[in-house]
């Protein structure tokens, strides 16, 4: 790994600074778990709190066991605008800390097994020392990989260590459907190269960090996982955002209802279909004419509310201080259509029967209500769960209602 040897004040700009309520985006309805509560309804004897507020397009979120709550801010699309940040309770409330600034596009976190925080940017992985208060020419922070594709529609990387320690990265697609405007066939590629090879995209990358960051296609077929944790067992478990306008060649295709978004247990070396194939094993209109490509492509283990856009899911320990979530999947349904803009659980154990419950909803625009849209979260090692809402600049907390 490369060592990056700079000042606090060049790159790693340890700013503070005290987070105003003033600025808290949601109407105040009452306290929860003595912050702010979020007007929306949540599962019985639970609310919903804001914990940090104006903060800049907050995507990924990691709650330690010390009560430090890591942050990763996109701050826009533009690149070189996001940021990682430390926040930390003290007698006033919270502050946030700025702990990397000029970042490009970040989005994933992970804790790893070396007891390092991880940071994925478009284009590399960071990991950085949590432990280490004031960055100096000593205790910079480290470049883990450098060479990740950062240009196409799915820029973006999550993600997540699994119980060996090996790093796992969701390449999103670099287009929607592999369309190709001077390829033949309808605009699109066949094969779609960009599914093709070691470096695949629209693919789960798997990588030994131990063996000199030695790269392994997981999955393939895969247009943009950006819901990644584990089963109990030890599976990968993704969920999936499928592609836009299907309707434009075909237009007994309801574009509102399909395709459906999607969760995979993920089967090593299987291939998932994109772009050839949606809900399964249904060919693309785009890819009519070739109609074998679906045949032996692995399928969706459950069918998502289509653009609901699934950004980000959990297993909710069996053990955990909110009972109702106990040994369920949590996923945040962050939206671009109706379907989304709200949270919801499924459970984890057994053969997945698809069948969800609203945790937090009614969170659609609604007077002075803001829309939401949940992106990440992840549960603290007391049972609260963490998400960011990335329109509202939000770091917000689901707990027991006391």
């Amino acid at each position: 790994m490369k060592k990056i040897s700079v000042a606090c004040a060049v790159l790693l700009s340890c700013l503070t600074a005290s987070i105003a309520v003033a600025k808290n985006p949601y109407p105040v309805a009452g306290v929860c778990h003595g912050l702010p509560k979020v007007d929306v309804s949540t599962i019985a004897n639970t609310c919903l709190a804001v914990v940090a507020s104006d903060l800049k397009m907050p995507r990924g979120v990691l709650p330690l066991s010390d009560g430090d709550i890591w942050l990763t801010e996109m701050g826009s699309w533009e690149r070189g605008r996001g940021r990682l940040s430390r926040v930390q309770k003290n007698d006033k409330g919270y502050e946030r800390t700025t702990i990397l600034d000029g970042l490009d596009r970040p989005h994933g976190l992970a804790l790893g097994p070396d007891g390092w925080i991880y940071v994925a940017e478009a284009g590399r992985i960071l990991r950085v020392n949590p432990n280490v208060t004031v960055f100096d020419k000593r205790n910079g922070y480290e470049i883990v990989m450098d060479d990740l594709l950062k240009t196409g529609l799915h820029p973006l990387k999550q993600i997540a260590f699994d119980a060996k320690g090996d790093l796992y990265i969701s390449m999103g697609a670099q287009t929607d459907h592999c369309e190709r405007p001077q390829a033949s066939g309808g605009g699109v590629e066949f094969p779609c190269q960009e599914t093709q090879g070691a470096r695949a995209t629209a693919a789960i990358w798997k990588v030994n960090l131990r063996e000199g960051k030695r790269i392994e296609v997981f999955a393939r077929g895969v247009r943009n996982a950006m819901g990644v944790t584990f089963s109990a067992k030890g599976d990968l478990v993704v969920t999936e955002n499928g592609r836009d306008n299907i309707s434009r060649l075909d237009k007994k295709l309801n574009d509102a209802t399909l395709p459906h978004d999607a969760l995979m247990v993920v089967t090593p070396k299987a291939d998932y279909g994109w772009p050839y194939c949606y809900d399964g094993n249904r060919l693309n209109p785009e890819y009519r004419s070739y109609s074998r490509a679906c045949i032996g492509k692995a399928k969706p283990n459950v069918l998502l509310p289509a653009h609901s856009a699934p950004l980000g899911i959990m297993r909710y320990a069996n053990d955990g201080v909110i009972t109702a979530l106990r040994g369920q999947y949590l996923i945040a349904l962050h939206g671009y259509r109706d379907t989304g803009h709200r949270l919801v659980a499924m459970p984890a154990s057994g053969q997945l029967s698809g069948k969800t419950s609203d945790v937090v909803s009614r969170w659609g625009a609604r007077g002075d209500q803001p829309m939401g849209a949940p992106v990440d979260l992840k549960a603290s090692p007391s049972g609260l769960v963490y998400m960011t809402d990335d329109r509202n600049d939000a770091l917000l907390v689901l707990s027991n209602q006391l």
